[in-house]
């Protein structure tokens, strides 16, 4: 399967548990390529907003990783700086832009 396939289940994406999966599928996101077009910050708002009940960085860091197949245990620290200040910026209303 190749990486840039936006059909790729979220079974395949690292950094995504059989629990994720699921939860991610419960608000609308089933595959790669929603996972890109949503965004890991939003998809993340999506699912506290769907009762994710134990917020974390790792689960935002996994989000975005998978969306670039890349595992977030990889992530530099600028790289999980990035996030978090998109993470904020979303929070405060406003647009996710690719990186």
């Amino acid at each position: 399967m190749a990486h840039d396939d936006a059909d790729t289940p979220l079974g395949f994406l690292f950094g995504i548990s059989f629990i994720l999966e699921n939860r991610l599928k419960a608000i609308g996101i089933r595959t790669l390529g929603d996972l890109q077009r949503v965004g890991a910050c939003t998809a993340y708002h999506r699912l506290l907003d769907h009762g994710e009940t134990s917020p974390r960085l790792s689960l935002l860091y996994a989000l975005d990783g998978a969306a670039r197949w890349k595992h977030w245990w990889d992530f530099s620290p600028e790289e999980k700086a990035t996030i978090r200040e998109r993470w904020e910026r979303t929070a405060k209303g406003g647009e996710e832009s690719a990186e």
